[in-house]
Order: structure tokens, then sequence, then C-alpha cells
């Protein structure tokens, strides 16, 4: 038997209402899903992963390390390369003292953590012996105790005008790093000229080239320079400090880690090495992952 026509369209206006309440309950329950999740999930910072570099001449006593401690706590898929200096260098000893065992031995305990020792080259004029000898001390602590195996060597004050001694010089001591054996994993190797050196002066064997180093306002006199460095990102460092207060560290980190795989930024003017800023954190967390 055949429904009367209106019994048909009492039906139809019955589905859309019980389509149209799914429907609605469907959306509502995404929303109450997805809304909080946006709110509770931090936003991606935009750019390539890059590391933190951090020239740690500070004496870890006292709490004088905590702000990085705190920072590694809460950052753990940021990659972090961490310059010890206990004294231009290792020190004359043939390794650090107790507060330094234990401050490096926690470090190293960090998996994004990879530590290197710095080693001043006083523009290649430094006596290439005594170079060496701070890369044999540093690959010594890796026997003194567990966890204290430095990963590579920050070569500072290195020219960046080409000479044959120079070349030869520059040769000799990242082949000091290469071929030691107390040096841990891939023996990081980074070279600080401040600016970009000579072509010659890059060598293979320097992984990481600090091209920059100085004031967020030479930097902005820099820029284009930088922009058209030849190599690959992953080979550049750049540290900036003395950034003004009204700039924002997500767009300056965002700039400088186009062009290079590893940045340092600071609001500090002075003592930026041996202390942390009250913008530590807001630095380390604006930087791209």
């Amino acid at each position: 038997m055949e429904a009367p026509r209106f019994a048909i369209e009492r039906q139809r206006r019955r589905s859309r209402r019980t389509w149209f309440a799914v429907s609605t309950v469907a959306v509502l329950a995404i929303l109450a899903i997805a809304v909080p999740l946006a709110v509770i999930l931090p936003r991606k910072v935009h750019g390539p992963p890059t590391a933190v570099i951090l020239p740690l001449y500070s004496y870890p006593l006292g709490g004088a390390w905590d702000p990085l401690f705190r920072t590694l706590d809460s950052s753990h898929e940021r990659q972090y390369t961490v310059v010890i200096n206990p004294n231009d260098g290792p020190g004359n000893t043939s390794g650090p003292g107790e507060d330094y065992l234990a401050a490096i031995a926690r470090l190293n305990a960090y998996a994004n953590v990879r530590t290197i020792g710095y080693v001043r080259t006083k523009y290649a004029s430094r006596n290439i012996t005594s170079v060496m000898q701070d890369v044999t001390t540093y690959a010594h602590w890796s026997t003194m105790a567990a966890n204290l195996s430095i990963h590579g060597i920050f070569f500072d004050e290195v020219p960046s005008a080409y000479s044959l001694d120079v070349l030869q010089y520059l040769s000799t001591i990242n082949d000091a790093v290469k071929s030691s054996e107390g040096i841990a994993s891939d023996k990081l190797i980074v070279h600080n000229p401040g600016t970009e050196p000579d072509a010659p002066l890059v060598l293979n064997s320097t992984d990481v080239i600090v091209s920059f180093e100085d004031s967020y306002d030479i930097y902005q006199t820099k820029r284009a320079i930088l922009r058209s460095l030849p190599l690959d990102r992953s080979r550049y460092a750049f540290m900036v400090h003395s950034v003004p207060p009204s700039v924002g560290f997500k767009s300056l980190t965002s700039q400088l880690s186009t062009h290079a795989a590893s940045v340092f930024a600071t609001k500090l003017s002075q003592n930026f090495y041996e202390s942390f800023g009250s913008d530590w954190s807001d630095f380390c967390h604006s930087v791209p992952v």
C-alpha cells in the first residue's frame, strides 16, 4: 500500500533533523578536543632545525649554570653545543677542578648536548705546540671520570685572512683534533674568526665557522653579506649580542637560522658569555627545532 504523501514528507523532515543533530554533535566534539589542544600545545617555531651554540665561560659554582640546566630540562628536542672554558682553555693542570668535573658530567648526561673545549689561537700567533697541548688536555679528561668526554674543540681568534702559514697552522690543529682518541663522537671542530674567512681557509675538516660574532647593530649592516655566504647553512654559526629590547627573538632567530644552523643571541651588551641574561630562556625557546 502506498504511503500518503504527507507521511512521506514528515519522514523526510524527521530524517533531515536527525542528520543535522548528529552532525552538530560531531562538530562540537571535534571543537571540544581541538580548541584546548590549540591552547595547550606550543606553537611550532617556523624555520629549519637549528642548534643553540653557547660559549659558557662562567665558573660552575653557586648556581651559575642553573639557567642552562633548567632550559635543558624543558627543551629536549632542541640541540645545544656548549663551549667549555675553564681558564682561557683547559688550564695548566691535567684536568678541571671538582666543580667542573661534576658540572660537565651533568651536561654530558643530556642526549641533546655536545660539550666542546675552548682553545685560543691568537690569530695563529700562539705557539702551535701550546695549542695542540690544550687539545691533548681536553682529550685526557675522558680518562678521569665517567661521562667527562669533550665532543670537539672551539678554536677562538682564528684568522680570516689567508696566508700559506695560516693555512698550515689551521690544518695542523684540525688534524690534532680529528686524530685524538680522547675526544668523543664526531670530534666537532668550530673555527671562530667572527667573520667570513678567505676561501682557502675554509677547510673541509672544519665543521662549523662562526662567520658573525658582533652586536645587533653591526648584524643589521652585514645581513646582505651573510645571506650570500657560499656554504650550506650547516657549516655556519651566527652569534649576536646587544639585541635591543624592542626586537623579538622569534623574528631574529628566524632570520639567523635561515643561513646558519647554529645560533646565539642575547640582549646583554657586556659579560654575555659569563652570565645568563633574563632573556636566556626566551631566546632558547625561539630557536627552531
